[in-house]
């Protein structure tokens, strides 16, 4: 085809061309929108695999948040024993990567979230008094409070329920006879290291970055944990408080694998890093 001679056909033919191209490129970037939509989809649509998936890693400095992360992995078909995540998955936006991460594993990393706020408050109260004493010393802090009587027998129905779920744990074998759960903040610790595990692999996230709050979910957990069934119970506490029938399905049986499978990060001890204020026994 031959160059126009006019000054208008030849702006004509330019306008065209950069009209195509910035068709093209939105056709493109509307087919790849579309297709990832859809593979969001599919994935949130995919049955949770019924047991976890190990690639056999060697037990390394980082085991202890894997294990903490271990059912969130295993949710998504992901190795619980090694650090990389194999696919790319939804991480959720971006920009907001940084900012979870500070929450989850940051300076706010002992400090629960809103919806976890009450039970954490009833559990810490047994933590710092003991079981004996925990009905009694909830009716002293509800009075101290100032608290109406309808959430002054709320506070003391929850810690019931927190009893009844735990006895459950037990019976299923996934608690100890002289075993409670000392706090829910396993759970949003393993949040943050399947973000981390994502956000990595998405490279949203420097690797050295990432590494060091995988350090911090270990460290955090040591703290706050005596065993590894006691990190499982807090995971699964939300479902039974909530009675959840559907997903407490799902945990339950990927729980006893996790604890019982020879390749589990949770078959190494958990190490102790022992603090008199955050541990308590029967």
């Amino acid at each position: 085809m031959s160059w126009p001679e006019s000054v208008a056909d030849r702006r004509m033919l330019v306008f065209l061309a950069i009209t195509g191209v910035v068709v093209s490129g939105y056709v493109v970037y509307a087919v790849r929108t579309a297709w990832g939509k859809a593979a969001a989809k599919r994935e949130r649509r995919r049955p949770k695999p019924t047991a976890p998936v190990y690639a056999g890693a060697v037990p390394h400095a980082y085991l202890v948040a894997l294990g903490v992360g271990a059912i969130r992995a295993a949710e998504h078909a992901e190795p619980v024993d090694q650090v990389d995540y194999t696919r790319m998955r939804e991480c959720g936006a971006r920009e907001t990567v940084p900012r979870t991460l500070r929450a989850l594993l940051g300076g706010g990393a002992e400090e629960p979230g809103a919806e976890a706020a009450l039970v954490e408050a009833v559990l810490r109260q047994r933590t710092a008094v003991g079981p004996a004493l925990w009905m009694q010393a909830l009716a002293e802090f509800a009075t101290f409070r100032g608290l109406p009587y309808g959430e002054r027998q709320q506070l003391l129905t929850l810690a019931m329920d927190i009893g009844r779920a735990e006895d459950r744990l037990r019976m299923s074998g996934l608690l100890g006879p002289a075993e409670i759960v000392p706090s829910l903040l396993a759970c949003q610790w393993a949040d943050g290291v399947h973000l981390v595990r994502c956000a990595m692999r998405a490279d949203w996230l420097a690797r050295p970055q990432g590494l060091e709050y995988l350090a911090r979910a270990g460290e955090l957990t040591a703290k706050w944990y005596p065993t590894w069934s006691t990190v499982v119970s807090a995971q699964l506490l939300p479902a039974l408080l909530s009675d959840d029938a559907e997903e407490l399905a799902w945990r339950l049986p990927v729980a006893r694998h996790l604890l019982d499978d020879g390749p589990s990060p949770l078959r190494v001890p958990l190490p102790t890093t022992r603090s008199s204020c955050r541990r308590t026994t029967r």
